[in-house]
């Protein structure tokens, strides 16, 4: 499998340090408590968790080829990311991502809204608690030393 010539594309640290910014700046517009900026919040909610669990699944030994970009749906990504080593995941992780999944869906564009429901602060603090859940899998490994 052919490793694309862009020197950030299997960079586990380039995806953290987005994913944890894009993380910061969601939980920024959360906490404002203007529910127009929850629409935001969510987006950038999403594609934190999205790189987060790129990151980890680069530091679990995946590769992203330049046709297998992994895509962006959470859950086929968290299933990824089991699937490659010795990791799981709570089911509560599996509720908030497909929640995520949902607003990345129905979010980006002006379109009838089917999915999502009662978006709000409760959803900046799932998000939270997911970053929590995936950020050991997005670090680098601790030196026993």
């Amino acid at each position: 499998m052919p490793i694309p010539k862009d020197k950030y594309a299997n960079n586990a640290d380039a995806w953290l340090a987005n994913g944890s910014i894009f993380s910061r700046a969601s939980k920024v517009l959360f906490e404002r408590g203007d529910p127009l900026l929850y629409f935001p919040a969510a987006l950038l909610g999403q594609q934190a968790l999205e790189m987060l669990l790129k990151a980890a699944l680069i530091r679990n030994g995946s590769v992203i080829a330049r046709e297998d970009v992994w895509g962006h749906k959470l859950v086929d990504l968290a299933e990824k990311l089991i699937a490659s080593g010795q990791i799981s995941l709570p089911d509560l992780f599996f509720e908030v991502a497909k929640k995520f999944d949902d607003f990345f869906s129905e979010l980006r564009y002006p379109q009838e809204i089917k999915k999502v429901e009662g978006l709000g602060t409760d959803d900046g603090w799932h998000l939270d608690w997911a970053v929590g859940v995936i950020l050991p899998y997005a670090r680098p490994p601790k030196d026993p030393a």
